[in-house]
């Protein structure tokens, strides 16, 4: 198993700020800035961001960066109508900014005024021609409401303006997919995946292959993908998404950040959170598993400890600690599987938990055991078609040729590009005395990889 894995455990949630508990005032003739009423009942971080942009905004009514950053700030938060007033005050005060308009435009779109938000987003790209993000986010709009042609010239102005962003060609092919025109998707799909690999675009492209009736290459891009829209570059967006604050954003961004490899970054916003939440057990395991990224072993294995003390039977805590024994110098094998076995005695369907002991089991040697629990972390969601290849092997060297040959099998169905699974399967197929479909087998690992092996 690759990297290190973040387990969340369900923390508290803030509690969402929006209707009637927000008090917001708006007088025809000059605007009041109130302080919302629940201040005092939501997350303090929270709160103490809203209390400082707030009285720099009535300290500065005529600066629109302290009323623009009082507007973000309640946007970053979903706090939209308030942000949706404070916008408003902007482009009455100051219609020649091309980022309030912008910022609006994306309010209402989360509130479903898609017809308002169309108009903001004119009006900006009046202002600003050249701010790309503005175009495709317009195209996904139309799109969205199936006007295909307005919505590909939007996509096409994107890209024009920035050939590096993917938002355009990912929109424009998504206009093909949606017009039938299945080959024209294909051919603007790969060269988008071959520049960045992203799961997302994986599974456009294996759409795309689908529905033009080309099911093996459609099989082999799905099997890698998933739903979830990457977050294009925005730098307006950015700078209300880096206003959030509270425990969920930090929890949250913290794990994009480790994500994009931005671990010290992840560590310095978590430490703030400790500060005011120190025995909290999601963030004190987020903190142990951003100090294993940056290889500081023994700050990590501290924060666990301490997570440890607090709730002795969370399983996010044990299977964490199983990673840091495993990685000590030298590694404790012995504590790590103790601790992966307590993980999945607290939570008996924790399919990681299961591949930690199968992997810890088989390298100690242990292939009876570990075959077993590996066959529990598949059974338990791990869809993975690398520990399906090492399950295959495990049975191999159990002489469960038959089994072996199985497991294989069914990678190599849904995964038909695995030089792995193919080299494993001429192995069994020899030891079976199929010489020639081992051959085949063989033949087919070394075109897909030569290195495998």
């Amino acid at each position: 198993m690759r990297g290190i894995g973040v387990v969340i455990i369900a923390g508290a949630l803030v509690v969402a700020a929006s209707g009637g508990v927000w008090w917001w005032q708006q007088r025809s003739t000059g605007s009041s800035l109130v302080a919302p009423t629940n201040l005092d009942t939501i997350d303090p971080l929270m709160a103490e961001r809203i209390r400082t942009a707030l009285a720099a905004a009535r300290k500065n009514r005529d600066d629109p960066e302290a009323l623009g950053r009082l507007a973000m700030v309640y946007h970053a938060h979903e706090i939209l109508e308030p942000a949706a007033q404070v916008y408003g005050m902007l482009l009455e005060r100051d219609s020649s900014d091309a980022r309030w308009p912008y910022q609006l435009a994306r309010v209402r779109v989360e509130q479903g005024a898609i017809g308002t938000a169309l108009a903001l987003l004119d009006d900006s790209i009046t202002l600003k021609q050249d701010y790309a993000p503005a175009h495709w986010r317009r195209g996904f709009i139309l799109l969205g409401e199936g006007r295909l042609d307005e919505a590909e010239q939007s996509f096409r102005s994107s890209f024009e303006l920035d050939r590096n962003a993917d938002a355009g060609y990912v929109g424009l092919a998504r206009v093909y997919l949606d017009r039938g025109q299945h080959e024209k998707a294909i051919q603007l799909l790969e060269q988008v995946v071959r520049a960045r690999p992203v799961p997302y675009y994986h599974q456009l492209l294996g759409t795309a292959y689908q529905r033009a009736g080309r099911d093996v290459e459609a099989r082999v891009h799905r099997a890698i993908a998933n739903g979830k829209v990457p977050t294009w570059r925005d730098p307006w967006r950015d700078e209300v998404v880096a206003l959030r604050t509270g425990y969920r954003a930090i929890i949250d961004s913290s794990e994009e950040l480790l994500s994009a490899g931005r671990a010290e970054e992840a560590l310095r916003r978590l430490r703030t959170l400790e500060e005011v939440r120190p025995d909290d057990v999601t963030v004190l395991n987020h903190i142990g598993t951003a100090c294993f990224h940056l290889g500081r072993h023994a700050e990590g294995m501290e924060a666990l400890q301490r997570a440890l003390e607090v709730e002795p039977r969370s399983f996010a805590t044990h299977h964490n600690l199983a990673f840091g024994y495993e990685h000590a110098t030298p590694p404790d094998l012995a504590q790590s599987l103790y601790h992966a076995r307590q993980a999945v005695e607290a939570k008996p369907t924790f399919g990681q938990g299961h591949l930690q002991i199968g992997r810890l089991l088989v390298m100690q040697g242990e292939y009876g055991p570990g075959a077993d629990a590996l066959q529990d972390a598949l059974a338990y969601g791990v869809d993975d078609p690398e520990v399906r290849v090492m399950y295959g092997r495990v049975l191999s060297a159990l002489q469960r040729w038959q089994d072996a040959e199985r497991v294989f099998g069914q990678v190599i169905q849904r995964h038909p590009q695995s030089a792995s699974a193919f080299a494993g399967l001429a192995r069994v197929q020899m030891e079976q005395g199929q010489l020639a479909e081992a051959e085949q087998a063989l033949a087919r690992a070394q075109q897909l990889d030569p290195n495998e092996p």
